[in-house]
């Protein structure tokens, strides 16, 4: 992986110390110079987590020099696609072409084509049965949303092949703990059986 201090030509503190010094102190010490170096979870792992978080609340400021520090940590393109085609059921459509919009941005200035994407058609994984009768068995038991529409079936989201179920949970996860909403508490359920 590359040094946080170049990880991105998007430079994440431009202007912050002519604004908040301290804050330019605590994001460059404590945020990239402490929290992303524990070796508790990997940087690709701490990647997924806080692309999920970025995406999911809309918040696209960040979210060039995070998408770069993705790459250098090793995560593919296919796998940041999948990220945010699977976080555009759970935190909604607005969010996730947002992030289209920033994400191809970034991936044009580093070269990379559709050719190293997922196809928008893929055969999908098989149900893992014993974890669906669990899930149905332990999980909440409410009502479908009626924002959820015909889109809704426990476990198929997490079914493309092209970003596995523990890449996803932590997606999932923070998308719920941010966002409250009942479909994602309810995939929670799903994501702990699935591990």
């Amino acid at each position: 992986m590359e040094s946080l201090d170049h990880a991105s030509s998007v430079n994440l503190l431009a202007g912050m110390d002519t604004v908040s010094p301290a804050l330019e102190r605590y994001t460059n010490d404590v945020v990239l110079g402490n929290l992303w170096k524990r070796p508790q979870l990997c940087a690709r792992d701490r990647s997924i987590v806080t692309l999920s978080v970025l995406i999911a609340r809309n918040q696209s400021t960040e979210l060039p020099f995070y998408l770069d520090l993705a790459l250098d940590s090793g995560l593919q393109p296919s796998e940041i696609s999948e990220i945010i085609t699977h976080l555009a059921f759970y935190s909604g459509w607005p969010t996730a072409t947002a992030a289209v919009k920033v994400t191809s941005a970034v991936f044009e200035r580093r070269g990379m084509t559709v050719t190293q994407l997922p196809p928008a058609a893929v055969e999908l994984l098989p149900v893992d049965k014993a974890a669906e009768a669990q899930h149905e068995s332990t999980g909440p038991q409410r009502p479908v949303p009626p924002y959820a529409g015909s889109q809704r079936q426990p476990g198929r989201g997490h079914a493309r092949p092209d970003t596995d179920r523990k890449c996803r949970r932590p997606a999932c996860h923070n998308a719920a703990q941010i966002l409250g909403i009942q479909l994602l508490r309810d995939q929670l359920g799903y994501c702990k059986v699935a591990r």
